[in-house]
């Protein structure tokens, strides 16, 4: 296999993947940077000002925290959307060659895409590689190659088993902790009543199958930084076909439900008990608790079913973090920032109370206040003593340059399968082949294992 590290072939691959982004293949669109000049951090009177995208809930209050605790560097904190419109705007900067911002969150599954623009600046020579030891070794992986740094973890979603403690009861069942456990839960629940589900699988949550297949031991990609036009795409394999099927399986079968994520049809199945349980991310109680205020205290946590028994395999869905860009004129403070904004307690006050994030930063995740923290909605009792051993136990799963195409393209075909329109089979084999196809056309040599 060739392999190619030189700034121009970055460079050249970035420009293929995003002009094909800018034509809609990549689930987002060009638009104006949105007002943050590049390194708009100056120095004013000894003090330099970072500019920094982020979209956290109440990710102001944090920010003020940083500033109240730093004199010589100001964040100046900039909506600059959510998400893809932030990503798309920042690809439109990095493209033009001005318009970015100092410092940007940015998903674990983003990085890949930035930084084969070299879009992200390694701040390993900032002092990043000093704080390693902070977070665990699947996360830190995502975001270093051979010693370089390109941004600094936040939080993650070690995926669990979310419940209805009551309506278990009621209906005598058990927390599954085999896959097939759960299967008999959802025949159980079925025979005793047709209108209730065990659960709804979440028609357009790309990024939660994708922890589930990781769950099952799977490794969908394979992407080394340093070799940016090599990518391995195994989607088509035996562990992707035993999940996909799986869940389609109970489909058919009248066993679970499937709605569209974030729909208004799977809010209220989640409201009024018509599905008795969610496989989440560590972060969704906040939206759990927003839809299902009416039976806060009802919710329990158990540790995600497992697909042999006494194995103890573990998947993630989201994470992000914070990461300099290429265009800062300020990289020392940038890099301070990106490491020292959640590097510390007090923030995490912030975003564990008000933001509901699930923090990597090993000092608070895993101390025993956080550990044996209380939660209203699941009854006064601890999520964090399932989350946490979760946390622990991720293995890295590696992302692709084109994560947006593919998740895109993951929902399309896993929802024709649902529709009737091809089985979960032929489904992993389309992926498998678009997602083929979609790489060499940017010039990338893909393995098929």
């Amino acid at each position: 296999m060739a392999v190619h590290s030189s700034h121009a072939s970055r460079r050249w691959l970035g420009i293929g993947i995003a002009a094909l982004a800018s034509l809609g293949l990549v689930a987002c669109s060009s638009s104006d940077p949105g007002g943050a000049a590049p390194g708009d951090g100056g120095d004013e009177g000894g003090v330099t000002t970072v500019t920094l995208w982020a979209w956290y809930p109440e990710v102001q209050q944090v920010v003020d925290v940083f500033n109240e605790n730093h004199d010589d560097v100001q964040v100046d904190l900039v909506n600059a959307g959510v998400g893809e419109d932030a990503y798309a705007k920042l690809r439109t900067a990095l493209e033009s060659g001005t318009g970015a911002p100092d410092v940007i969150q940015m998903e674990l599954s983003e990085l890949p895409s930035f930084q084969v623009m070299d879009g992200l600046l390694d701040i390993a020579p900032h002092g990043a590689n000093d704080v390693a030891g902070d977070y665990p070794d699947w996360v830190w992986e995502q975001v270093s190659q051979d010693g370089a740094v390109y941004a600094i973890p936040v939080d993650a979603g070690p995926i669990a088993s979310m419940y209805r403690a009551d309506l278990y009861d009621e209906y005598g069942l058990e927390p599954a902790q085999t896959w097939d456990e759960y299967r008999a839960n959802a025949q159980a629940l079925q025979a005793a009543d047709p209108d209730l589900y065990i659960s709804a699988f979440q028609i357009g949550n790309a990024s939660n199958l994708v922890g589930l297949i990781q769950q099952a031991g799977g490794e969908p990609y394979g992407y080394d930084f340093e070799n940016p036009e090599d990518v391995t795409i195994d989607f088509d394999n035996e562990i992707t076909r035993r999940v996909l099927n799986y869940w389609g399986d109970l489909i058919d079968e009248g066993l679970v439900a499937a709605q569209p994520y974030h729909s208004t049809e799977w809010d209220n199945g989640i409201a009024t008990g018509a599905y008795l349980t969610t496989i989440e991310a560590a972060w969704r109680p906040g939206y759990l608790s927003n839809v299902a205020d009416s039976t806060a205290g009802q919710w329990r946590v158990a540790p995600i079913p497992q697909w042999e028994e006494g194995d103890d395999l573990q998947g993630n869905h989201g994470g992000s973090t914070f990461a300099v860009t290429s265009q800062t004129d300020s990289p020392e403070a940038s890099a301070q920032v990106a490491i020292e904004i959640f590097g510390s307690d007090e923030p995490w006050e912030v975003g564990i109370e008000e933001a509901f994030l699930f923090p990597v930063y090993n000092p608070v995740a895993q101390s025993e206040e956080f550990l044996e923290r209380p939660y209203e909605f699941f009854g006064g009792e601890s999520a964090n003593e399932v989350f946490v051993p979760a946390a622990q136990s991720v293995s890295p799963l590696e992302f692709t340059p084109f994560d947006s195409f593919a998740k895109s393209t993951i929902n399309e075909q896993v929802a024709a399968a649902i529709a009737g329109e091809q089985t979960m089979d032929e489904a992993a084999a389309e992926i498998q082949r678009i997602l083929v196809e979609y790489a060499q056309s940017v010039g990338m040599t893909v393995t098929e294992p």
